[in-house]
């Protein structure tokens, strides 16, 4: 059975890792409830989605320049955020409380 990471080069491998690693601390921050929980769920939680996102670009494109990825990712998410309407922006919130799933089901 040939081993699947012996295509990957070095820097894909190190990508992968840092992506495993990094994919559980950004769920953390939106479930933590303990001091400046506001913060944490927002603005932190937003950090570590930008970098999951790079990540995955840079992992799928490796040979694309770190610039190149970060603004295009960055636009991207951008673009996407402003254009959800109204309504469903909550259900970026995870834990706004007056947010109920069954609403939109």
């Amino acid at each position: 059975m040939p081993n699947i990471l012996s295509n990957i080069s070095t820097k894909q491998k190190w990508t992968l890792i840092l992506l495993l690693l990094i994919t559980p601390i950004g769920f953390y921050t939106k479930f933590y409830s303990g001091l400046g929980a506001s913060w944490v769920n927002d603005s932190l939680g937003g950090v570590f989605y930008e970098i999951f996102w790079r990540l995955l670009v840079f992992l799928l494109l490796v040979n694309a320049r770190a610039k190149v990825i970060a603004s295009s990712v960055f636009r991207g998410t951008s673009t996407m955020a402003s254009r959800i309407p109204g309504d469903y922006k909550k259900l970026l919130y995870w834990q706004d409380s007056s947010w109920n799933f069954f609403q939109f089901v």
